[in-house]
């Protein structure tokens, strides 16, 4: 260092002139001489050091202070060079020698570079020696050209140095000498130079402000150079001239990252300090001209003020703020004061702004100020890109933004400069990205105004514009956190405009390209394009933002759905539900604003009913004043009404105005700001009315009166209207205003001349004007789309969604327009809460909710009308992205919308033409399907459709059609039993080929369908069969939910399919077999709900009227079935029943004769080959075989019953093995079969296995059928239900019992019941075989049933083969009919009862009482039915009854059974009075029923009822004939006394038979007789006698049944055999009990009775015959008589012999009263033989030995 500084000033004394540069010659060598001296002090002390043995100077040596060289050698100090060497430097840099400049700039440059130069410049601390060395090197780039790089590198050196800290005013000066040379040098390389240094000093001076930030890295030379503007050459010298000087600084990047190596390209200008679209947008910068010198600039002045660095406060620059930036050194937010870096970087950042919003003039220095324009917006650019921390947090930096920034754009905004203009639109994208958190009032004024303006405009732009308007928006289209910011904050706010569905309607205007002036289609076409790529990057973005919080490698199935992300039970709101709230309010909002411009009532009706807005004249009235989108002039139209509400509106909007202070003109601007005037005269008169008391009420001491307002208000709004008006050619002079308020104050004094002059002044030169509403930049205000009405919307109507693109001018840019600005923006920032930056992924939801339908429209217009590949792409990923996000957030609506607008744009559903396009529809489809398939639900059907007709026609190009499968003959003609093998076998075989043949069928196929040869190529060159295999492949992946939706959905098309009659597909239902067999492992539960889907599937195809489809579906069907038969099922589990119901239902359904046949034989064989993993398929097996059973063809029965057979014999332990119900669906099965009236043999053998199957069942064959003990029955006698206990068994000597348990019930009664059906069958070997088996199985099994199980099987099974006996149609529907009926009565009925009988006898002891009396009274009604054979049976079994079973009867068991026996007499003692009787009622039946001692039974009368109304009224109504009337009545009357006759002759039958049984049972159990049992079988007997003999001796009734001809059908008298048979019965048993020995505590007095009793009887029957005897005296009797007498002669006789046999004593006791009698008879002179001989017998015997006696 020593010498170069030798040498350079050495080269300055050579170089300067003696008589020019006196000065600088004697400071050169003064400096020289120094420098020698201390080299010799230096150069003594080395020697003194060596030679003392020391290599190191002492610390006192002068000459090692001085001198040390940085390499090792000594040097000049660097003290002396600030003091010394910078003197005559600088002196050479004043003069205005190039080469003395230039050696000085080198010396200067080197001494910074190396350190020598220490301190700081530019503060008020600093070293003033380092002001005036900065100073002196600018000052040095106004000399000459050839020094300019010399200067920037001096400058670049010191700026960057760490030693040298420059500061303040001498940066400001540094940084504007770079700029200076940049824009006026001629050179490019020095141009490139500057620029890049530029750039590099503004880095270095943010970076050391962020030196605490390790976000921030400095950048290169290489980076700010525009590869556009250089050449190659240059570029590489510029990279390497910068980077040198930045490697020979020492530390100068000590608290950043190194620069790059000299060797970094030119081509990587801005990888480091631009993204990849500001490089594009660089690119298209135009070149700057070199014409430009700093001399020539116009505003030199003004540039150097815009370089100061104390300016004038910041109200001068920007109106409206409160606080100026430029003179704080504190940061508001922190309150701590700036430190000098920061200061530094705020200075150069403000001065960047005030160049970039300079104007540009006009004329030569145009460009120079564009130039400068240009770099200042590329350095603010690179500034903004590579911000720290600091800067976008601190208070004071974003108040420079707001401030100077903000202004600086908006000024820029409508350049029609491209490279401003495109800087500006960089920039502000930049400050959405980094800065939105601190900007959102100005984002969301600026937004609007510098991006979408030229979107949503007609002829506002150019195509370069817009080109740089839709890149600059791609930039926030790819952060998606950017996106949902602003929807979060601007579409959600209620006070701000709508800027995300702007910016999405502006770029779908874009696309849809409404035609403007100046664009070719060329241009438009690439700007559709621009903008599609931009709506898919949003929609891109969007779709990662619903996966920010997930690991990218592991990404859920399903993310969230809207309901996931709801708030907590707590209350708490999340960020989403908040979101959606506010949107919907928003909308709802302006809903009611809109509705409001539109109809000013309406809409404030919708705002109160929605609870936006009270109905409160303050609360409308501020609604009014601050709501933005409301039209001005229909508030002022509202507030103009008379009505009540509007008056009260108008005078609270009013009385919210604050006029104080004003003067009256300004008064009436603030009050118009809020609305326009209305043109009707009366509402401008209310409200200027208003308007003066308020005025005056605010300013009570302006004017006297408010009447005085009033008038000067209409004045002055005239003045304005006159003044302002173009049509008003002869405008107002200040005289005639004066004139016409002339007198218009109180008392008709005038107003002061100079007020009224002040106003007409200030209204001529300012126009009252009325400010616009809502934010600059807004668009018309859409009306909200209602809900519910997007499903029914066509393509024009969405199409109609896009907002209108308006044409309007460039903006203005004038000071007005951007006061105005400024004024919105300060009035948005009071108004705007606080930013939120949003972080849930449901936020997408609502921003999609807003703008998919004009999405949806320009998506698919391309589409219909394009043929670009790269714009059709795009729409079909646009729509790709917008499904997945549908599918992610739950939004089915827009799903559905979108998933039908892709699958019309196959064109797969409207024809066989298949255009690329179509084809790149097709491939999204198919990539939709395979990425969102857990989410497609019914579009899976549009899906599958599409997927079929793929196939279809990718067969048809192959010349082959499903048609191959039918065309085979029918198999119906097969006879033979292996047919269903063969043709199993060549069905599968067909099914098989039919996908892989190429070949057309040759048996009837219909033609394949036309493919043209551009479609046949697309088609080939698609993998059809590769994408379908791998679609239905991966249904296999698909969640629980989505799957079964695909399975619906595809048999859904596949019935489609098949519904063609004349060519029925089979694609989906192949496709259905195989994603069966791919999902059939699944869990069992989801397997179960894919399963009810596809059961209901093959059992429609089953039923299909074509028998081959149908077929196929059913082998289908086996292979599935077979295949699932393969996993094993654990117990109580019903998976293989529920997977072979179809099998049962299309067997019930089908028609087809081989249909059932196949079924049955399909069955059959998995039986045989999966018998052993049959479980709970067991029971529909059995159920088509139960089918199958009542089937009408005989063979098909048959084969069915092999089946059973064979199962029954060989696999009866599988049927129960893990389910014992089933062994209750064989029984069903062999029951149906016994019912089947095709083969008696196969009903007998059904029989047969059901004796089998009660053998295993009370064997204990069939698993565990015990659930209780005995001591259940006593709860169960109580009403309790059993408790069922598993794993246990009641057993009674190790023998299982059967309960009344349900268990026992399910399994016993349907074999128990079935076989009591089938006695009513109408074979009789049926009825024989299967009442046998019955009885059997109860008789053999009976002991193993309790009590209560045989209460069930009498109920349930035994007492209901009679219930059709009861009733009164003995057959009720069945099969029995005429001699059936008989037969069934007389054998297997009367069979039937012994058998019950028999059984009852053998079990007494186990039934219950009650069950015992519940058969008696079964008797009873059959004895009581009106049909002698019934009532027969009913005796003969009551009499077998008690024959058999009478040793078991207790005393009560007796008397239930004579009470039983009792209740049948009375019920069927003849009744004859009815047919006497000519039209008995109720009462004359009750009558004659006690007269005659009996009553009439229910069923007579009901009987009687139905049938004497048999009269045909309407027949005898429509007769003329009266006699034919009477005719017809006494036909009717007739049939109905000889019905009467008939059933008077049964009852008597009846009683016969039942007068038989008593004697009968009484003659053979007469020693188990006791008083009770006598007594109560003497009752009946009496009742029957008593009946008899009252109608015998009723001689008036008698004739009046020979009058109506009952006479000869009745005896007469008609009861006479009854009354006599009746008293030999009763005379009998009192002669057996008076003779009987009783025992010693019977009841004497009762024995008296009966003897009274009897001897009563003798005396009423012989005084009955002696007076007949009596009355026939005379020897004439008619035949009546003689039968009476003939009769009654038995009867008499047995009298005659009773009293003969009774006992010495007895018979005296009596005698006495019977000797007169017999006195009498023999007088009589008709006794007959027998009698005599009676009577003498009783005479000889008794009589005459106590004749003798007494003698």
């Amino acid at each position: 260092m020593n010498a170069f500084v030798r040498s350079s000033l050495q080269r300055l004394v050579q170089a300067a002139s003696p008589r020019k540069h006196k000065e600088l010659i004697r400071e050169c060598k003064a400096v020289l001489e120094e420098l020698e001296k201390i080299q010799t002090e230096f150069t003594e002390q080395l020697v003194t050091d060596e030679s003392a043995g020391s290599a190191t100077p002492t610390t006192d040596a002068p000459a090692a202070q001085a001198l040390r060289d940085s390499s090792g050698p000594p040097c000049v100090p660097r003290d002396i060079a600030g003091d010394v060497v910078c003197k005559p430097l600088l002196l050479a840099c004043e003069t205005n020698s190039v080469k003395l400049q230039d050696i000085a700039l080198a010396c200067l440059q080197r001494l910074i570079e190396r350190g020598f130069l220490k301190g700081k410049a530019g503060t008020k601390d600093g070293v003033p020696l380092l002001d005036g060395v900065v100073d002196s090197v600018c000052k040095c780039s106004e000399s000459d050209e050839s020094l300019e790089l010399a200067v920037i590198k001096t400058l670049l050196t010191a700026v960057t140095s760490t030693e040298l800290q420059v500061h303040g005013e001498c940066l400001l000066q540094a940084v504007r000498t770079c700029y200076n040379v940049y824009l006026a040098s001629k050179n490019e390389i020095h141009q490139s130079t500057a620029k890049a240094s530029l750039t590099q000093m503004c880095n270095v001076v943010f970076q050391r402000m962020e030196a605490t930030s390790p976000e921030a890295g400095p950048l290169t030379a290489a980076d700010l150079v525009e590869p556009a503007e250089v050449s190659p050459s240059v570029s590489q010298y510029v990279q390497g001239y910068v980077t040198r000087v930045l490697d020979d600084i020492e530390g100068a990047f000590a608290t950043s990252a190194p620069p790059p190596s000299p060797g970094t390209r030119m081509d990587a200008v801005f990888v480091s300090a631009l993204d990849h679209d500001e490089e594009d947008e660089l690119h298209d910068l135009a070149d700057i001209g070199d014409d430009v010198h700093m001399e020539g600039i116009s505003e030199a002045e003004q540039e150097e003020k815009d370089w100061q660095v104390v300016s004038t406060p910041v109200t001068e620059v920007l109106e409206g703020r409160t606080a100026s930036c430029d003179t704080a050194d504190e940061d508001t937010k922190t309150g701590r004061r700036l430190s000098q870096e920061q200061r530094d970087a705020y200075l150069v950042f403000r001065s960047l702004c005030k160049l970039s919003m300079k104007q540009l003039p006009q004329g030569p220095s145009e460009q120079y100020s564009l130039r400068g324009k240009v770099l200042a917006l590329e350095l603010l650019k690179i500034l903004l890109d590579n911000c720290g921390p600091v800067f976008r947090t601190s208070e004071k930096f974003i108040g420079a933004i707001k401030q100077y920034l903000c202004l600086s754009l908006l000024k820029n905004c409508a350049s029609a400069v491209q490279n401003v203009f495109q800087l500006s639109c960089s920039i502000f994208v930049t400050l959405i990205t980094k800065f939105r958190m601190s900007l959102k009032a100005e984002i969301g004024v600026f937004f609007p105004t510098i991006l979408l303006r030229l979107l949503e405009t007609v002829g506002a732009a150019t195509f370069q514009q817009k080109s740089i308007v839709i890149r600059s928006l791609q930039r926030l289209c790819d952060d998606e956190q950017v996106l949902v910011d602003l929807f979060v904050n601007y579409d959600c706010d209620l006070d701000s405009s709508n800027l995300f569905e702007r910016l999405v309607n502006g770029l779908l205007k874009a696309v849809h390209g409404v035609p403007e002036s100046g664009l070719t289609a060329a241009q438009e076409q690439a700007l559709r394009v621009d903008a599609m790529n931009c709506l898919s990057k949003c929609l891109t973005s969007l779709k990662r933002w619903i996966y920010k919080d997930q690991n990218p490698v592991h990404v859920s199935t399903r993310i969230p759905s809207s309901d996931d992300l709801r708030g907590d039970d707590n209350g708490e709101s999340s960020e989403a539900t908040m979101v959606d709230q506010a949107k919907k309010y928003k909308s709802e909002f302006e809903e009611g604003v809109a509705l409001f411009n539109k109809k000013p009532k309406k809409g404030l009706n919708f705002l109160i009913s929605k609870g936006m807005l009270e109905e409160d004249p303050v609360r409308i009235a501020e609604f009014l004043k601050t709501s933005p989108g409301l039209d001005k002039t229909t508030i002022g139209d509202y507030i103009g009404e008379r009505e009540e509400l509007a008056l009260k509106v108008m005078h609270a909007y009013v009385d919210s105005l604050d006029f104080a202070g004003m003067v009256f003109d300004d008064a009436i601007r603030h009050f118009l700001l809020g609305f326009r005037l209305p043109g009707e005269a009366q509402k401008i008169d209310r409200l200027m009315e208003k308007f003066a008391e308020r005025f005056c009420k605010c300013n009570p001491s302006v004017f006297k009166t408010a009447d005085t307002a009033y008038v000067l208000g209409y004045s002055v709004i005239m003045l304005n209207t006159d003044a302002h008006n173009p049509m008003v050619k002869n405008k107002m002079k200040k005289e005639e205003f004066l004139r016409n308020n002339r007198g218009i104050d109180a008392e008709g004094r005038d107003l002061p001349q100079e007020v009224l002059e002040g106003i007409y002044d200030r209204i001529t030169q300012n126009e009252i004007k009325m400010k616009d509403g809502g934010l600059p930049g807004d668009g018309a205000a859409k009306t909200p789309l209602k809900a519910g009405a997007l499903s029914s919307m066509s393509m024009d109507s969405l199409m109609s969604l896009i907002p209108t693109r308006r044409r309007v001018s460039h903006i203005d840019t004038s000071e007005e327009a951007i006061r105005d600005t400024q004024q919105a923006v300060k009035e948005q920032g009071s108004r705007v809460s606080a930013f939120q930056s949003a972080v849930e992924i449901a936020s997408v939801k609502p921003m999609l909710d807003v703008v998919w339908p004009p999405m949806l429209a320009a998506f698919t217009v391309p589409l219909e009308q394009s043929h670009d590949p790269d714009l059709i792409q795009l729409c079909l990923t646009g729509m790709s992205d917008v499904v997945h996000i549908a599918c992610r957030m739950g939004m089915d609506t827009l799903r559905d919308a979108f998933m039908s607008a892709i699958v019309n744009f196959t064109n797969l559903n409207q024809g066989s033409e298949i255009s690329e396009k179509n084809e790149l529809a097709i491939k999204v489809m198919f990539a939709i399907a395979e990425t969102d398939g857990n989410y497609m639900q019914d579009n899976w059907t549009q899906i599958l459709k599409c997927v079929s007709r793929l196939d279809s026609l990718s067969l048809a190009s192959n010349a082959v059609s499903d048609a191959t499968l039918f065309a085979v003959k029918e198999i119906s003609e097969q006879k033979d039993s292996g047919r269903f093998r063969r043709f199993t076998m060549g069905l599968s075989r067909s099914l098989d080929g039919l996908r892989n043949t190429s070949k057309p069928a040759t048996e009837g196929p219909l033609p394949p369908p036309q493919v043209s040869e551009d479609s046949f190529v697309v088609l080939s060159r698609f993998e059809i069969e590769e994408q379908t295999s791998r679609l239905f492949f991966n249904s296999a992946s698909l969640d629980s939910q989505a799957i079964v939706e695909f399975v619906k959905c595809l048999c859904d098309v596949s019935l489609e399919e098949l519904r063609s009659p004349k060519a029925p597909r089979v694609f989906s239902l192949q496709k259905i077999v195989e994603i069966s067999a791919f999902n059939m492992n699944r869990v069992r539960i989801v397997w179960s709900r894919i399963w009810n889907k596809l059961g209901d599937y093959f059992i429609q195809v089953g039923c299909h009227g074509s028998l081959p489809v149908a077929m196929y579906a059913i082998d289908s069907l086996r292979q599935l079935a077979m295949k699932f038969l393969e996993r094993d099922e654990l117990a109580n589990f019903s998976f293989q029943n529920d997977f072979l119901k179809p099998f049962v239902i299309v067997m019930r359904r089908s028609k087809s004769l081989e249909i059932r046949e196949l079924i049955v034989r399909c069955v059959s064989q998995m039986i045989l080959a999966r018998v052993t993993n049959i479980k709970s398929g067991w029971k529909s097996m059995f159920m088509v075989f139960t089918c199958a059973a009542t089937d009408e063809n005989h063979a098909i029965v048959k084969l069915t019953f092999e089946t059973i057979e064979k199962i029954v014999r060989e696999y009866f332990q599988h049927i129960t093995e893990t389910d014992t119900s089933t062994f209750t669906d064989c029984v069903n099965c062999l029951i149906a079969f016994t019912n089947s009236p095709l083969n008696s043999d196969v009903s007998l053998n059904a029989i047969a296995f059901l004796r089998f199957c009660a053998l295993k069942l009370a064997e204990g064959s069939i698993g565990e059928l015990s659930e209780g003990n005995d001591g259940q029955e006593g709860d169960q006698e109580n009403g309790a239900k059993p408790k069922p206990k598993k794993q246990e068994i009641v057993e009674t000597s190790s023998t299982q019992l059967f309960t009344d348990s349900e268990l026992h019930v399910y399994f016993w009664f349907p074999l128990l019941a079935g076989l009591s059906e089938l006695t009513f069958d109408a074979r009789p070997e049926i009825r024989k075989s299967s009442l046998e088996v019955l009885f059997d199985i109860l008789r053999f099994h009976g002991h193993l049933f309790t009590t209560s199980f045989w209460d069930c099987v009498f109920d349930s099974v035994l007492f209901r083969i009679f219930d059709h006996v009861r009733s009164e149609s003995l057959h009720d529907g069945r099969p029995l009919k005429g001699k059936d009926i008989d037969a069934w009565l007389y054998d297997t009925c009367t069979h039937c009862l012994q058998l019950v009988v028999d059984l009852i006898i053998k079990f007494y002891t186990a039934l219950r009482p009650e069950l015992v009396g519940r058969f008696l009274a079964l008797l009873v009604s059959f004895i009581q039915r009106p049909h002698e054979s019934l009532a027969s049976m009913g005796v003969a079994a009551l009499v077998r009854f008690l024959a058999n079973g009478a040793p078991m009867l207790t005393e009560k068991g007796w008397l239930d059974v004579l009470g039983y026996v009792d209740e049948a007499v009375v019920a069927t003692l003849p009744n004859l009075r009815i047919i006497v009787a000519e039209e008995p009622d109720a009462q004359g039946e009750d009558e004659a029923a006690s007269e005659s001692g009996g009553t009439v039974a229910p069923e007579d009368a009901a009987e009687d009822s139905e049938k004497s109304p048999g009269l045909d009224v309407e027949g005898a109504e429509a007769g003329d004939d009266e006699n034919e009337q009477m005719d017809r009545h006494d036909e009717i009357e007739k049939v109905s006394i000889q019905q009467r006759i008939q059933e008077a002759q049964i009852s008597m039958s009846i009683q016969l038979l039942l007068v038989q049984a008593v004697s009968e049972f009484y003659g053979q159990h007469c020693s188990l007789m006791t008083s009770k049992r006598l007594e109560t079988l003497l009752s009946i007997l009496s009742k029957i006698i008593d009946h008899a003999t009252h109608i015998n001796r009723n001689t008036r009734m008698r004739a009046e049944l020979a009058s109506k001809g009952a006479m000869p059908p009745l005896e007469d008298p008609p009861l006479l055999r009854l009354e006599v048979e009746g008293m030999q019965v009763y005379l009998a048993v009192l002669q057996d009990t008076c003779n009987a020995e009783w025992p010693s505590g019977e009841n004497a007095q009762w024995l008296d009775s009966v003897e009274q009793r009897m001897f009563q009887l003798c005396r009423e029957i012989i005084v009955s015959y002696v007076l007949s005897q009596q009355e026939n005296a005379d020897g004439k009797m008619d035949s009546v008589q003689r039968r009476e007498l003939a009769a009654r002669t038995p009867l008499l006789v047995s009298v005659l012999k009773t009293m003969q046999a009774l006992d010495e004593s007895l018979f005296r006791k009596h005698v006495k009263d019977f000797y007169p009698l017999l006195s009498d008879m023999i007088k009589s002179e008709v006794t007959l033989p027998e009698v005599q001989l009676a009577l003498s017998n009783l005479f000889g015997s008794k009589i005459g030995p106590l004749l003798v006696g007494k003698a």
